[in-house]
């Protein structure tokens, strides 16, 4: 729910802010990565077709690097996302929220949903790779990724956040005590905090 929420939040305010072709009109803003991707989408749907059936074959990562700086482009120089994407077309699609909180926020819940399509196990936590203690990996709870989820959801629609919070079979599984247990297992590690 939240890929197809942020993909159509953020396309949305693409093709208002520059056209609905945004993907192909302003590649010169974007860095290697997210040009790889978008030519990988058209390369399976092919370029002439509608802007939905292209943007719906953009993984959730692709979503959450609009959201950050931006990396290296394809001439070597700086794409810089914080500047030229953020502040014309994605600002006003997020009111309430910076740029740097909300890019942090997708990031995590990017990571969430890698471990859980690849299916490894989460009821020991969610891998935060890059944070915590050098040294140390930081995990986050499952309940607490679902919370992220829900908060997520909220920066996007509160009527959707709402409708999320409504559902509570996930919050019964995870205050399984076999969840519990497992958490306080992997708490014992001397490298996971």
């Amino acid at each position: 729910m939240v890929e197809v929420a942020l993909r159509e939040r953020v396309h949305r305010a693409l093709s208002s802010s520059f056209d609905d072709h945004w993907y192909l009109s302003q590649r010169e803003l974007f860095d290697v990565d997210l040009t790889e991707k978008i030519d990988e989408a058209l390369e399976k749907v092919g370029e002439k077709a509608p802007p939905g059936k292209v943007v719906a074959q953009l993984m959730l990562g692709t979503w959450v690097s609009l959201l950050g700086k931006g990396d290296r482009k394809e001439d070597g120089t700086k794409a810089r996302f914080d500047r030229n994407i953020w502040a014309p077309a994605l600002q006003d699609a997020f009111p309430g929220i910076d740029r740097k909180s909300l890019h942090r926020s997708a990031m995590s819940l990017n990571w969430a949903r890698n471990r859980i399509n690849h299916c490894e196990p989460i009821v020991f936590g969610f891998p935060q790779p890059g944070l915590g203690t050098p040294g140390v990996q930081l995990r986050r709870a499952p309940h607490l990724v679902l919370e992220d989820a829900r908060s997520f959801i909220g920066y996007l629609d509160a009527d959707l956040e709402g409708w999320m919070r409504r559902w509570s079979e996930i919050d019964t599984l995870l205050m399984d005590p076999l969840v519990e247990t497992a958490l306080d297992h992997i708490e014992q590690e001397k490298s996971v905090e």
